[in-house]
């Protein structure tokens, strides 16, 4: 309903909630296994923030999910590429624990 109304340019629904809308729909469908589908909503997600700053926030957590998911798809080499994207961005939202997660799938893959 937050993408829909979003697309309609309803007042209110902003980049910053469809993002968050998309984040949540893609952990959603990884939970429940369907990776596939996870990483349509990721793929829609970066559609969506690479208009914005570097630091945006979804930026760095969407990026470090789809490499999870690819990772889970058995696609490791393009995994890695989006671990290393995370690790390449700046500001707040790249820092702490997406940081340090995505170095750690860098060593391991996710689900291994």
């Amino acid at each position: 309903e937050v993408l829909d109304r979003h697309a309609k340019g309803q007042s209110g629904y902003t980049d910053a909630m469809a993002e968050r809308a998309l984040y949540l729909l893609a952990r959603v469908e990884m939970r429940q296994k369907r990776n596939v589908e996870a990483l349509a909503y990721l793929e829609r997600l970066e559609s969506l923030t690479a208009s914005r700053p570097i630091f945006a926030e979804y930026k760095a957590l969407g990026r470090l999910r789809k490499g999870m998911a690819l990772d889970a798809l058995g696609r490791r080499q393009d995994a890695v590429r989006c671990y290393r994207d995370v690790l390449s961005l700046r500001g707040e939202a790249a820092d702490g624990d997406v940081r340090s997660r995505a170095k750690g799938y860098l060593k391991k893959p996710y689900l291994s």
